[in-house]
């Protein structure tokens, strides 16, 4: 693992809680990694 692999999940992470009411960060190692493994996200920028 290197720093940029740390980078993209703790990216996915504030992404993920972005769509979450509350403090807290409540989502599951699989969620985010889902997140990590679809880069693109389907954004069309």
């Amino acid at each position: 693992d290197t720093v940029g692999d740390a980078l993209c999940y703790a990216a996915a992470t504030a992404a993920l809680k972005r769509t979450i009411e509350g403090d807290l960060a409540v989502v599951t190692p699989a969620e985010v990694e889902r997140v990590v493994e679809n880069r693109g996200g389907g954004i069309a920028r």
